[in-house]
């Protein structure tokens, strides 16, 4: 694509007449990157020039670390860099060469001097602002929007303080009360596993231990899979990968906690700080493998969870940290019950 057309690309420049356009491209850089090298650093002062890509990905990032977020990916014919453009300051955000690529560096000054010829070029540029504006402020409501959500609720359409007392109530009320009903199914589960509890009552004390496990496991494969679903880190077709990937890690940190467990309770038990039985070796050993079938369900389930909403249309914050632990609650008691019987094997511990 030659440079007179990569120009006339950028919206507020189409205005200019074809000898500015040409003039202008003359003036043009040409900056060449390899995969993964850095031409803007978020926080940078020192750069105030507007970026065309001629070939290649630049991906646009802001924060650091744990707090990476992929802004966006352009591609051929869409720019970068127009905010120091125009105000001087610091970069808002970094962008990054995902492949070999070429830009088109316009500097500031000159884009300055040809604003002044074409005060068009100026309404244009403050459309295109207004733009990703309004772009910007539909993403922070859906944000909002999901947080709430996740948390087990209905999306407030109003701020907090302005939400009338009635509202709050019946916006939260109704998925408390269905939260509540699928609570009520470990009650159903501990009564089938009566026989099993009676017998050795010691079971009875690790419930909270291994369900909040699980449910806590299962809330953050939600909110890791949401969060890259969102950002289209993740599309629906990687749901294998992730399916994959999360029965290990659940396995292996099923095992870690099980095995902080184990010592635990064998501690205790040795040093005289409490009583499991005589059969507190199994005991152990029951809470151990609980925690690796609980711990890992949860880690899938709440993986999973995303994907399907999806796939069915609806809005994966749906699947709402609430819900998965509600849900790994009751298998939760289905798989700890089902190996203490097999573990204690009607002793009475």
């Amino acid at each position: 694509m030659a440079r007179e057309e990569l120009l006339r690309n950028v919206a507020f420049l189409r205005s200019l007449d074809p000898h500015d356009i040409d003039a202008l491209s003359r003036q043009l850089d040409e900056v060449r990157l390899k995969p993964g090298d850095v031409i803007l650093h978020e926080g940078e002062a020192e750069s105030t020039s507007l970026f065309i890509i001629v070939e290649g990905d630049i991906e646009i990032t802001h924060g650091h670390g744990r707090g990476l977020v992929e802004l966006a990916l352009l591609h051929p014919g869409q720019y970068f860099g127009e905010m120091s453009l125009l105000d001087g300051a610091p970069r808002s955000a970094t962008a990054t060469a995902r492949t070999a690529a070429v830009l088109l560096r316009l500097e500031r000054q000159d884009f300055l001097a040809y604003l002044k010829k074409d005060p068009d070029a100026a309404v244009l540029l403050l459309a295109e602002l207004g733009g990703r504006l309004r772009h910007t402020n539909e993403l922070v409501a859906q944000t909002t929007e999901d947080i709430q959500k996740m948390g087990g609720m209905e999306a407030l359409d109003a701020p907090y303080t302005q939400v009338s007392f009635w509202s709050m109530v019946k916006k939260r009320g109704g998925w408390l009360a269905i939260l509540f009903l699928g609570e009520m199914l470990t009650a159903t589960a501990m009564s089938h596993y009566e026989d099993e509890i009676s017998k050795a009552v010691v079971l009875a004390l690790f419930v909270p231990l291994i369900i909040s496990s699980g449910g806590n496991s299962g809330s953050q494969g939600s909110s890791l899979i949401i969060r890259a679903l969102a950002l289209k880190e993740l599309k629906l077709r990687d749901w294998w990968r992730v399916f994959g990937r999360e029965i290990l890690t659940g396995v292996v940190l099923g095992a870690m906690l099980g095995a902080i467990g184990f010592v635990r309770i064998a501690l205790w038990q040795r040093m005289g700080w409490a009583n499991y039985g005589a059969h507190y070796m199994r005991v152990c050993v029951t809470v151990w493998l609980s925690l690796i079938g609980v711990v890992g369900f949860g880690s899938l389930s709440g993986s999973m969870l995303p994907f399907i909403l999806r796939s069915f249309g609806f809005d994966p914050a749906t699947s709402s940290a609430p819900f998965v632990a509600t849900l790994v609650d009751v298998t939760g008691l289905i798989i700890y019950f089902t190996v203490a019987a097999i573990i204690l094997g009607g002793i009475a511990a």
